[in-house]
């Protein structure tokens, strides 16, 4: 029995000293967050849990009852639920009801941020309206962030060829808490996501009150240089030898590399209908801008680099991606190059080689 007693004492001091250390940790931040404005991530109230096992399991404890006074000593913790309750439940809810005026499958009040993103004069805005007007949206309130993951009716909506995947970036100053960021993401020419989140990822708050005070509005509505896909099916020698050089003015450290490469087969394709070898030259220029953009870890580029390197013969580009594939870590990479091996085999200078 002295045994069994001694236990409870034990468990009761370890659960006390680790529930109180909690308590305080977050008793803290509320105080910080009341004397000096700071907003921090609270935790659950594992404290006040803690010290109400410790209070409940003390051995000859006539007052076990007041377990419950023992977990109000973390009263950060109770911040804590009643911020889940507020941002889960109560504006989770007003956020479904309010929806007059709302755009396509926007509610209210995600209507007035997109509203506030777009707050500019172009015409890529009258493009981007149009896209979220047709998009479904799949939610996701989270504590700390928002993300509305958007699937736009392509049927109804042209692609937009922006510079920037976040050409609009908007930036709040709430009257109460730190300041949010609202983003737009673009991915394949659509949008795909609008992402709010506060700057220090502390709790969203009443998300009906991001735009009550100062915003400010960052820009980058530059269309892609080209869009070599528009191009017809045929073209001359002279023509594409223009649009390697073209494609090789603009697109040489140009930050998307994925939608660079996409540019280049579609010239390297029409250069392989030509059924005639690209002139020295541009070959060798284009060998060392593939090689200068070869990602091992990227399976997009990687498969984009593998088609193009036949279509043009680019000899140096794929003695490199043979001399490197002993380093590539992703197995998916890794066969592809390996396939590609197979196919390719040492006829890679001649995109014609086989036919007759």
């Amino acid at each position: 029995m002295g045994a069994h007693i001694a236990a409870k004492y034990v468990i009761s001091v370890l659960f006390g000293a680790l529930g109180l250390y909690f308590a305080v940790m977050n008793d803290c931040i509320v105080i910080s967050w009341l004397t000096k404005k700071r907003n921090s991530s609270l935790v659950p109230p594992v404290g006040g849990i803690l010290l109400c096992i410790a209070t409940a399991v003390l051995p000859a404890n006539p007052y076990n009852w007041l377990c419950i006074v023992a977990f109000c000593l973390d009263f950060g913790g109770i911040v804590w639920i009643i911020s889940f309750i507020d941002t889960f439940l109560i504006h989770a809810d007003r956020l479904k009801k309010h929806d007059t005026g709302a755009i396509g499958e926007f509610t209210a009040v995600e209507t007035t941020w997109i509203e506030a993103l777009l707050d500019f004069s172009s015409p890529v805005r009258d493009d981007l309206l149009k896209q979220l007007s047709s998009a479904s949206v799949q939610r996701e309130y989270n504590r700390c962030f928002i993300s509305l993951r958007l699937t736009v009716d392509k049927s109804t909506s042209a692609p937009i060829r922006l510079k920037k995947r976040v050409p609009v970036e908007l930036y709040c100053e709430p009257k109460e808490g730190m300041p949010v960021a609202v983003l737009l993401h673009i991915a394949d020419g659509y949008v795909n996501e609008i992402e709010l989140y506060r700057i220090d990822s502390s709790d969203m708050g009443d998300v009906t009150t991001f735009l009550d005070g100062k915003v400010e509005l960052k820009i980058c509505d530059e269309i892609m240089p080209t869009d070599y896909s528009q191009l017809k099916d045929c073209l001359s020698i002279e023509e594409l030898e223009y649009c390697f050089s073209e494609f090789l003015d603009k697109y040489t450290g140009f930050c998307d590399t994925a939608f660079a490469l996409d540019e280049l087969f579609e010239l390297a394709d029409r250069q392989w209908h030509t059924y005639k070898l690209l002139n020295s030259e541009l070959r060798e220029r284009i060998d060392d801008y593939v090689i200068g953009v070869i990602d091992y870890d990227n399976m997009d580029v990687m498969e984009s680099i593998m088609t193009i390197i036949p279509r043009l013969g680019l000899v140096k580009a794929y003695n490199t991606v043979v001399c490197h594939k002993d380093k590539i870590t992703d197995k998916r990479i890794l066969q592809l190059v390996q396939d590609c091996i197979r196919e390719y085999g040492d006829n890679v200078d001649n995109p014609y080689s086989g036919m007759h």
